[in-house]
């Protein structure tokens, strides 16, 4: 009998432009594709009878149909026919259909008509991707609002996705930086539409650096990526999108910039947060042995450095860097009244002669001069800077200072860091 059926129809498709057309109406608009779980109309228009009955047949499993149609107006329609899984609760008259698969309708009134219509997705309803955290604190899911080490709930709304009676899947691409992942999300229930995944999220020492991780509950990796402040994590699902931004620890080092000459000393100290769990210092990528907040400073050739430290509190994991420069230590010379020409003893303490003052970093005021012995006689000359942190004193004669041949001149200078003393001598005749 199946195969009488399905030759009518056929036939009944090979001729149906000679006549009338069956239309089939999603909601009250004519479509060709009838959604999943919704519900269409068989509309037989310019009909002539005041009754009829329209068979349906589902091509892929030859499963048949009839319903009546009655007179509405100046057309034949049907009541609502719902498209119907097998799980699918439906009154009738449905259909029992999969995604994809062909209807074939077909009626002897007006001389026989038939018409096609093909299974499309469920409505999507409203659309919705969401992101959840769950409190490490109360254990409950909140909604997120940045990325940290915790547990993340991805949940994807969407009815058009949900195409079989088992759990479907979906696709939510992830992507932090230029770094990027696809997630699977799995349907909640089997024809609930709700797509969902737990992923973790941890941040880790990398080095001097720190990485992010993502994986999911079975702590299978799913994404890795160096982990900065001003990071985002993204996900979407065509125009639906989320955008988080990364929190790491906030970490503030006493400096961010730091200059010490020879020998000076110094130090950099973390200042936040105040008692973090675990710190770790690193001097151009390699780690110190110096564990606590705070990091001497011990300069030993010029040269720059970058210093990087990991702090830990609970869970999160912070980074900062300072830059430190060592730099020569301040010199002080004698030099003829020119400026540039140096000097040496005996000289006449009649004559002009200036100080240098070369590898300041900041300003300087004055310098001081004087003779050794008993009664020094130190006054201060001023100074005036000249580029590249030199400076140099006023022009003057020793004489008028109140100094004498076979005296022996000194010129001294405190660095302006405090730290450090440069002098030099000259034999006066």
């Amino acid at each position: 009998m199946r195969r009488g059926i399905m030759g009518v129809l056929l036939a009944l498709v090979a001729v149906s432009a000679l006549g009338t057309e069956i239309r089939l109406e999603a909601s009250a608009d004519p479509a060709p594709t009838v959604p999943l779980a919704g519900t269409f109309r068989v509309v037989m228009a310019e009909a002539t009878e005041t009754t009829g009955t329209a068979t349906l047949v589902v091509l892929r499993t030859g499963t048949v149909v009839r319903v009546s149609l009655k007179r509405v107006g100046d057309r034949l329609e049907s009541e609502p026919i719902h498209v119907s899984r097998s799980c699918d609760p439906a009154p009738a008259p449905a259909v029992v259909v999969e995604l994809g698969d062909t209807i074939v309708i077909a009626t002897e009134a007006g001389g026989g008509r038939c018409a096609m219509a093909r299974v499309g997705p469920r409505d999507p309803g409203q659309r919705v991707l969401a992101v959840d955290r769950l409190n490490n604190d109360s254990m409950v899911w909140e909604r997120a609002i940045a990325v940290e080490p915790a547990l993340f709930r991805v949940t994807l709304h969407d009815l058009s996705l949900d195409t079989t009676c088992g759990a479907d899947r979906a696709a939510v691409e992830l992507t932090v930086g230029e770094t990027a992942t696809t997630l699977q999300l799995t349907e909640d229930a089997g024809t609930s539409g709700r797509f969902v995944v737990e992923i973790a999220v941890s941040v880790r020492p990398d080095g001097s650096d720190l990485k992010l991780l993502v994986t999911d509950v079975d702590k299978k990796a799913l994404l890795e990526t160096q982990a900065t402040d001003g990071g985002v994590m993204r996900l979407q699902r065509g125009d639906l999108a989320v955008q988080l931004p990364v929190a790491l620890l906030p970490v503030q080092l006493s400096a961010e910039e730091v200059t010490l000459p020879l020998p000076c000393s110094g130090e950099l100290r973390v200042v936040q947060p105040t008692k973090p769990d675990e710190v770790r210092w690193f001097v151009d990528g390699a780690i110190q042995h110096a564990q606590g907040t705070t990091f001497p400073l011990c300069p030993d050739t010029p040269r720059t450095l970058r210093v990087a430290v990991l702090v830990r509190q609970g869970l999160r994991w912070g980074r900062a860097e300072a830059t430190v420069v060592f730099v020569p230590p301040v010199k002080v010379s004698f030099v003829a009244a020119d400026g540039a020409t140096p000097v040496e003893g005996p000289w006449s303490h009649g004559e002009y002669l200036r100080v240098k003052i070369e590898n300041v970093r900041g300003e300087l005021r004055g310098i001081v001069v004087g003779r050794l012995g008993p009664a020094p006689r130190p006054c201060e000359l001023p100074v005036e800077a000249v580029g590249g942190g030199t400076f140099l004193s006023i022009p003057f004669r020793p004489a008028d200072l109140g100094f004498c041949g076979g005296d022996a001149l000194w010129a001294q200078v405190v660095d302006p860091r405090g730290c450090s003393n440069a002098y030099d001598v000259l034999q006066l005749r």
